[in-house]
């Protein structure tokens, strides 16, 4: 497995790879015709916009099969969004595709956007998940303590988001 930055030619695979793990993990989490309605051209062009500006502020890496060439996961990190001051990092996405769960390339994904936080000196970090999403346990077993909570809007539903933080990164 390969772990490098991704391109603006990543885009299509990283949309993809976007809506697939959000239709199966979030199933009966958000409204199936939300998840239906995902778009992976939308999410594509998005991407692709974002991959190609030259002062963005964010990393974003892929997982590559060294084999087949084919991207299998992402993940996004970059300085943290919420104000209070006490993480200067925050890992925004970090996406698997579901038959690749188990095979330690999350592992290679968050350790590369943790190595890349702490050269740009955003240690500690935080990531937001989705309390009840099933791979929570994931940030548990990488260190992570949970420290916060809030209700967001997706798909029109109400759900409750927790926040990981990593305070001692070594």
């Amino acid at each position: 497995m390969k772990i490098r930055d991704a391109t603006a030619a990543d885009a299509a695979a990283i949309a993809h790879i976007h809506v697939a793990t959000w239709q199966s993990t979030y199933a009966g989490l958000l409204p199936s015709q939300f998840l239906a309605g995902l778009s992976v051209a939308e999410r594509a062009a998005g991407w692709r916009t974002g991959l190609s500006r030259p002062d963005r502020r964010s990393t974003v890496i892929v997982a590559e099969d060294s084999e087949t060439g084919a991207v299998v996961g992402f993940g996004g990190a970059g300085p943290c969004r919420e104000e209070d001051g006490q993480y200067l990092g925050e890992i925004y996405t970090l996406y698997l595709l579901a038959e690749q769960h188990g095979n330690g390339i999350g592992k290679l994904l968050f350790n590369a956007l943790k190595e890349d936080l702490r050269v740009q000196s955003r240690l500690p970090f935080m990531l937001w998940v989705l309390k009840d999403n099933p791979t929570c346990g994931f940030y548990d077993r990488m260190g992570g303590k949970p420290y916060a909570e809030k209700t967001i809007d997706v798909g029109g539903v109400s759900v409750v988001e927790v926040a990981y933080g990593w305070d001692a990164v070594t």
